[in-house]
C-alpha cells in the first residue's frame, strides 16, 4: 500500500523576491482546491549556501483492515513526503501458518499560514586615522544573511494493529519518524501475539538560519509529540527496538536500542515531545487510534 495525496498537484507561484547578497531566492507556493501549498528558499553567500523546500497539502486519509486465516502472508506499507512523518513496514510468512492481522491508520494534514522574513546586510570596515581614506587604510568587507520561517502546519499520524501468528515463521519490520523523534523494531517469531499504537502530531515549526562567508548554522524547532504503546508476546529470536531522537540544529542523538532472543513477554510505553510555545489542543483531529483508558 502506497499513499499519496490525492488530486492533481497544482503549484502556483504569487511572489518572487530576488535580494543580492550573492543570491537570495524565495518562491511561495499557495494550493489550489486540489494542490499543494509549500516554499523553497534557495541562499546564498559566497561560498555558503542554503536550501529549504518544504510543502504540504490538505488531506483526510483513514483505513482499517483485517486479516484472518491459513496460509502466506504478506504486507508492505509506505508514507512518505507528510511534513516530515514518514512510517513503514514490511511484514510475511512466506510459509503457511495461522495468522491473524487487524490494523487501523488515521492521516490527517492542515493547511496554514507560513510567515518568511529575510535580513541581509552587508558591513564595511576600516582602520586608520586618516579621514581622506588614503590608500594605507585597511577595508574589510563582511556579508550576512539570516532567514526566519514561521511554519504553522499541522500534521496528525495515527496507526494501531493487533498480530497474532503461529507457525514456521514470520518477520515484521517497522518504522515511524516525525523530524527526527523515531522508533523502529524489527522481529522474527513463529509464535507471536503484538498489540502496538504509534501517534504523532506536528502544528508548528520555526526554521532559523544565519549565513555568512564562513558558513551556515541552521536552528529548527517544533512543536511535536511522538507516544508509542506496545505489548509484545513471542517465541523467536532477533527482536529488535531502535528509539531515539536526532538534533537536527546540532546533529546531536539520543538513543535506546534493545536485543531479545528466546521466549518474550515486553510491554512498552514511549513518550516524546518538544514544545516551543502551548500547543492547541488538537487531539480531537485524529478519528482512531487512542490508547485504551
Amino acid at each position: 500500500m502506497r499513499l499519496w495525496g490525492g488530486g492533481q498537484l497544482l503549484a502556483v507561484p504569487i511572489m518572487l523576491i530576488i535580494m543580492f547578497i550573492n543570491v537570495f531566492i524565495i518562491l511561495l507556493l499557495i494550493p489550489s482546491a486540489n494542490g499543494i501549498m509549500g516554499y523553497d528558499i534557495s541562499v546564498r553567500v559566497n561560498d555558503s549556501s542554503l536550501e529549504i523546500h518544504r510543502s504540504i497539502q490538505e488531506m483526510r486519509f483513514s483505513s482499517a483492515g483485517l486479516v484472518d486465516g491459513f496460509g502466506n502472508f504478506s504486507r508492505f506499507s509506505s508514507i512518505e513526503g507528510f511534513a516530515g512523518i514518514r512510517a513503514h513496514e514490511v511484514s510475511s510468512s512466506p510459509r503457511s501458518g495461522r495468522i491473524g492481522y487487524a490494523d487501523q491508520l488515521a492521516l490527517r494534514l492542515g493547511e496554514g499560514p507560513v510567515q518568511i522574513a529575510a535580513k541581509l546586510q552587508s558591513n564595511v570596515l576600516y582602520s586608520g586615522s586618516d579621514p581622506n581614506f588614503n590608500e594605507s587604510q585597511k577595508v574589510a568587507i563582511s556579508e550576512f544573511g539570516a532567514v526566519e520561517v514561521d511554519e504553522k502546519w499541522k500534521a496528525f499520524f495515527g496507526n494501531r494493529k493487533r498480530i497474532l501468528y503461529s507457525g514456521p515463521g514470520m518477520s515484521v519490520r517497522e518504522s515511524y519518524e516525525n523530524n527526527g523523534d523515531y522508533v523502529k523494531n524489527s522481529m522474527e517469531s513463529w509464535e507471536l501475539y503484538r498489540e502496538s499504537l504509534y501517534q504523532t502530531a506536528l502544528n508548528r515549526t520555526l526554521i532559523s538560519a544565519n549565513l555568512t562567508a564562513h558558513g551556515v548554522d541552521i536552528d529548527q524547532k517544533s512543536n511535536r509529540s511522538t507516544l508509542f504503546m506496545l505489548k509484545h508476546g513471542s517465541v523467536g529470536r532477533n527482536t529488535h527496538f531502535d528509539m531515539g531522537r536526532a538534533d537536527r540544529s546540532n546533529e546531536g542523538e539520543s538513543r535506546i536500542i534493545e536485543d531479545y532472543t528466546g521466549q518474550q513477554n515486553i510491554t512498552m510505553r514511549l513518550n516524546m515531545g518538544d514544545w516551543i510555545m502551548r500547543p492547541d489542543d488538537d487531539r480531537g483531529w485524529l478519528d482512531c487510534c487512542r490508547p485504551d483508558p
